[in-house]
């Protein structure tokens, strides 16, 4: 979205981690809708948007984001280094969990923590919180259109008339030819990777996802 509408976008913030004033914390782009409140902008009556995933693809592609991210955030420049020695620390803490697992998809998901989950500001670099976390506020939803990732350029398309935008790039800044990713009934890519036990703790973790964007859950 932030490749095709890049034209369109007027934020201030930048896209890696760094000192955000508003919030008095360390943010990314990928900040929540409660903290998305504490903005300037959330006074301006826009228009607001979020795609979801479902939670098994969410928590796959989670575990082989960290493993990027390691590779990636300690090369980025930093404005604050003491934001670089915060993001470092994270990474390590990261990266420890990884290795205790290791790097198996299965021993990582068993041995995630619950506020690791649950808590968005427990470690800056961790991605895999509950998507509502996004849509929702107050128990409420917040926003004014969820697409799914499952049916992206449909939902895209919607969202693009919905706003009056008729002419955008079709890049996809995103685009991972993985291997491992395989056709499943439910449009899900990477459930085939995972033990029974991953997929039951998954149901469990993102319990509230299932519900409220409607993915089935696997027994």
């Amino acid at each position: 979205m932030r490749a095709r509408l890049g034209l369109f976008c007027d934020s201030p913030y930048p896209i890696f981690p760094d000192f955000n004033l508003h919030l008095a914390q360390i943010a990314t782009q990928h900040m929540t809708r409660a903290d998305f409140e504490a903005l300037p902008e959330s006074r301006l009556q826009y228009f607001l948007t979020a795609f979801v995933r479902n939670p098994y693809d969410r928590a796959y592609s989670g575990f082989r984001q960290l493993q990027r991210d390691m590779k990636i955030l300690p090369r980025i420049p930093y404005a604050n280094p003491w934001v670089r020695d915060c993001v470092l620390k994270c990474l390590a803490e990261i990266e420890e969990q990884l290795t205790m697992a290791s790097f198996d998809f299965d021993n990582w998901i068993a041995r995630l923590e619950l506020q690791q989950i649950l808590d968005a500001n427990h470690n800056i670099c961790f991605p895999l919180h509950p998507a509502h976390y996004w849509t929702h506020h107050n128990g409420l939803r917040a926003v004014d259109f969820i697409g799914k990732v499952e049916n992206f350029e449909d939902d895209f398309a919607s969202l693009c008339a919905k706003l009056g935008v008729e002419d955008w790039s079709y890049i996809n800044a995103n685009v991972d030819y993985n291997a491992e990713a395989a056709p499943h009934p439910d449009g899900y890519k990477y459930i085939h990777l995972m033990n029974p036990a991953s997929i039951a703790r998954i149901g469990r973790l993102f319990d509230k996802d299932f519900e409220i964007f409607g993915y089935r859950r696997l027994p």
